[in-house]
């Protein structure tokens, strides 16, 4: 995984981008979540104080459900989706 911080276009609009190797994305298909933070080299590109976790599923049901199950979201957890959908 690599993780940096750049900025893009005229606005100065600040990206933080997350490279993922097939072992990553491996583990999200097996439902663990990545997580960027803490000791993580890659979390000097992260504002300080934040970490990031990434995860995949078939819906976004599915990835709720996954969240609950590993206790790391509650009903009261502010959840935002895609309007499209």
């Amino acid at each position: 995984m690599i993780v940096c911080q750049f900025e893009k276009g005229d606005q100065g609009n600040v990206i933080i981008l997350v490279g993922l190797s097939k072992e990553n994305i491996n583990r999200m298909l097996q439902g663990h979540p990545v997580f960027i933070g803490g000791q993580h080299a890659a979390s000097e590109a992260l504002p300080k104080g934040y970490e990031l976790g990434i995860m995949c599923g078939d819906t976004e049901q599915s990835i709720y459900d996954m969240l609950r199950k590993e206790g790391l979201i509650h009903p009261e957890t502010k959840i935002t989706k895609d309007p499209k959908l």
